[in-house]
């Protein structure tokens, strides 16, 4: 899947996902307070939104209702999927209680998916082995199988493992009558966690008591059998670990910012510590209320060097690695090594895919120490950038922060994967992330075009593939004809004003240009987002992309869009003009109003001049006329259409070809690209029709100076789909329809209610599109031209 952030504004609110680490000890101890408390019944009334459940909370239930079912089954099979915190807590947690309910005689099989199988146990059955647990695994059907009666005692357990076999434990031993204690070797690590488990027992009235490097459930204390389960549903705060990814994402985006709600700023959570990070790197966030809003500085200044101890809070480790990568020269994470045993060698996945936007990175005292080299926004790459998943949720979460850091594109082979902890953030992904329909490309034989932007998005532009390596862009000649199609320079144009600069970025193989948009009011359209308006694409929108489909000034389908086909028409028009081949338009008619057309024997010094008028017409008392006719439509809130007329002067003969290779379907077929546009016609075009042959053949004849050349030109210059050449222009006419955004009253649905209705579009909008148009049928044609003859290569002297 493409994960898109290039030329992408998001300013997103977004619920963190619930803690499912506090849920999950939730879960399991809340279970087995029903169990042996006062009501005698099992619950699981832990309400969590859908979209949060995530793997390890699904995977937990599975695993208890099973074990719960002991009675009917000699061998108990709880499927883990490939959550380590279930397989870690249950292992302790299954056996104890199997023990309780004389019940040890029964086999607990742990099925496992991914790595699971792979992450290390040995720690944990060597501390259960002298309690009567054994564990063995079956390497045939990655299984791991516990057996044996489960005594409670003293419990010694390495710390510097993993923080869950402890608290595993601690969830275990309050089913036993007894007094029992975990002792516990060398450094602990995340003992955040181990904090959440105390909570989550005491929340129930099970006491945990820490002394030292041990705890203690004494006789005394309450234990699961004497706990009441408050009631009311379960309310669980956001989780850090998700909130954290949240903060980055917002800090990294180049335009947007991040609302997250449902954090806990005093939260035990351990991957709270990414605030402390953050003032770290010079960054502060913006608290409201209990919301945090993360969004990117306008100039990042990355810091020197950063040091951070990440012993208690490996999961966000990834999270960290990006954004100190942007945000800080040099940064030294210690205590990393144990991200080398998660659901990927998550270590070396960081690197890999930092290596890829630029950065250096290198480990140090034995694989602890991470090591990044940055301080820097990475380079935009042509291409989507290629990552690995890696079958891991943290490193999809990683590549969104890349493609965001790069503003860019990153691949990614799955991002399902994600739902083990974030489910919700898939379809965060989709909706907002995912390429936007929103481009149109055009492929001709040698150049490409991508278009891509919206009539109200940041901004709009095209991508050109495919010109020669010697061209060299004019921007002043780019302005030019900018500036001839350019809106809010007349009483009938539309008021939307526009500066319209273009700004190019060469790349290795393309030209990007682009244009800021500057005068959007996206919100004057939330009134009739679900009433389409009359002859629009709104509602054909929906039929192809659905509730994708941007409601606010047409989206790509505005004529808006036709800039960006400018840009490219202009570049390619320059080129043509080196080549002797000029292209020249002008409005043929508005109404019954026409100005004088190619057939009426105006020429080629008479057309030269249109592109400095205001008014695009070559008799200027017609276009007189026009802006009357336009007028009158403009204040009877209406509009009108208008016919442009369009001939190339020094066309080289034998350009174009037979049947889809014709000139004149090339030429059409980017002619149509403009919204507005209903009708293409060359030479006579539909007039020919009412012609007998003798009356519409264009008779051969030699010039003076021994050239081929037709007389009349009714054929437009152009037989056989090849242009004729000899001097002989080609000619052809373009129908443009009234503009359909008016302000009188028109009848249509709503498609909520679905029900007939009326409306009145707002905006602003041209009482007539085809004087604007003007350059940019010159400009459509243009790059047709401009590919058939970079296509064709040398023209020969005949030609």
């Amino acid at each position: 899947m493409i994960i898109s952030l290039h030329n992408r504004t998001l300013n997103l609110d977004i619920d963190a996902p619930v803690s499912k680490s506090i849920a999950h000890r939730e879960l399991i101890v809340r279970t087995f307070c029903s169990v042996f408390g006062h009501r005698g019944e099992t619950t699981f009334d832990i309400l969590l939104p859908e979209q949060d459940d995530s793997v390890d909370i699904s995977a937990t239930k599975e695993c208890l209702l099973s074990l719960l079912d002991y009675k009917n089954k000699d061998t108990i099979v709880l499927p883990c999927r490939e959550s380590g915190s279930t397989l870690r807590f249950m292992i302790p947690v299954a056996s104890a209680f199997l023990a309780v309910m004389d019940a040890s005689d029964k086999e607990l099989v742990f099925a496992t998916e991914g790595r699971l199988y792979d992450r290390p146990l040995d720690d944990l059955a060597r501390c259960l082995e002298p309690h009567g647990v054994k564990i063995t695994g079956n390497d045939e059907d990655r299984t791991i199988h516990v057996t044996g009666e489960m005594k409670p005692g003293v419990f010694v357990i390495d710390g510097s493992v993993s923080s869950q076999y402890i608290s595993g434990l601690l969830m275990a031993v309050p089913m036993f009558e007894t007094t029992s204690r975990i002792e516990v070797t060398g450094e602990m690590s995340s003992i955040h966690y181990i904090g959440l488990t105390i909570e989550a027992l005491f929340k129930y009235g099970v006491r945990i008591e820490k002394k030292d490097n041990y705890f203690e459930m004494r006789e005394e204390d309450y234990c699961y059998r004497e706990v009441t389960i408050p009631s009311g549903d379960l309310k669980v705060e956001g989780d850090w670990s998700g909130g954290a990814f949240l903060i980055c994402l917002g800090l990294l985006l180049e335009d947007g910012s991040i609302r997250i709600k449902g954090l806990d700023i005093n939260s035990s959570q351990g991957d709270v510590a990414i605030v402390d990070f953050l003032e770290e790197l010079g960054i502060q966030l913006t608290y409201e209320g209990n919301d945090i809003i993360a969004a990117r500085p306008a100039k990042i200044v990355p810091m020197d060097m950063v040091e951070y101890d990440c012993r208690d809070i490996p999961d966000i480790v990834p999270y960290m690695a990006v954004l100190s990568a942007v945000y800080s020269s040099r940064t030294i994470l210690h205590n990393v090594g144990r991200l080398k045993v998660k659901e990927s060698d998550r270590l070396e996945a960081v690197r890999e895919c930092l290596g890829k936007f630029g950065y250096t990175t290198s480990l140090a005292d034995e694989g602890e120490t991470l090591v990044i080299l940055g301080g820097m926004v990475p380079v935009r790459s042509k291409k989507p950038v290629r990552l690995s998943s890696y079958n891991d949720h943290r490193m999809v979460m990683t590549a969104v922060l890349l493609a965001a850091a790069m503003s860019g594109d990153v691949e990614i082979d799955d991002i399902n994967c994600v739902s083990k902890s974030f489910p919700g953030l898939i379809d965060i992904i989709k909706k907002y992330m995912a390429p936007s329909p929103m481009q149109s490309v055009y492929r001709g034989d040698v150049l490409k075009l991508t278009i891509y932007g919206e009539s109200h998005s940041k901004r709009i532009g095209v991508y050109i593939e495919g010109l020669p390596g010697d061209v060299e862009i004019s921007s002043g000649y780019v302005a030019k004809v900018m500036k001839r199609r350019a809106p809010g320079q007349n009483k009938w144009s539309t008021p939307r004003s526009e500066e319209d600069k273009v700004i190019f970025e060469n790349e290795a193989e393309r030209v990007h240009g682009y244009i800021v948009n500057a005068n959007t009011k996206p919100k004057d359209y939330d009134p009739i987002a679900n009433t389409p308006r009359p002859s629009h694409a709104d509602y054909t929108a929906r039929l192809l992309y659905g509730d994708d489909a941007a409601k606010s000034g047409g989206g790509i389908f505005s004529g808006r869009m036709t800039a960006p086909l400018c840009i490219a028409g202009a570049i390619a028009k320059c080129e043509l003009e080196k080549r002797g081949i000029k292209i020249y338009s002008h409005l043929l008619q508005v109404e019954e109003v026409s100005d004088v057309g190619y057939y009426e024997g105006f020429s080629e010094k008479d057309i030269a001049q249109v592109p400095a008028k205001e008014f695009p017409v070559i008799d200027d008392s017609c276009g007189k006329l026009m802006i009357e006719a336009i007028s009158r439509a403009q204040k009877d809130g209406d509009s009108v259409g208008g016919v442009i007329e369009t001939v190339i002067y020094g066309m080289p003969g034998g350009i174009g070809g037979p049947l889809f290779d014709g000139i004149e379907g090339k030429i059409a077929q980017i002619i149509y690209a403009i919204p507005a546009v209903k009708g293409v016609e060359f030479g006579y075009g539909f007039e020919s029709s009412y012609l007998r042959g003798s009356e519409n053949n264009d008779p051969f004849v030699m010039t003076k100076d021994g050239h081929v050349t037709i007389e009349n030109n009714k054929c437009g210059g152009i037989l056989g789909g090849i242009s004729v050449g000899g001097g002989v222009p080609v000619v052809f006419s373009t129908a443009i329809k009234p503009t359909p955004s008016i302000a009188a009253e028109q009848k249509t649905v709503d498609l909520v209610t679905r029900k007939n209705t009326t409306v009145k579009v707002p905006g602003r909008h041209d009482p007539c599109i085809a004087p604007r148009a003007v350059p940019v049928v010159e400009c459509a044609a243009a790059i047709a031209i401009y590919d058939m003859i970079l296509s064709k290569g040398e023209i020969s002297d005949e030609s």
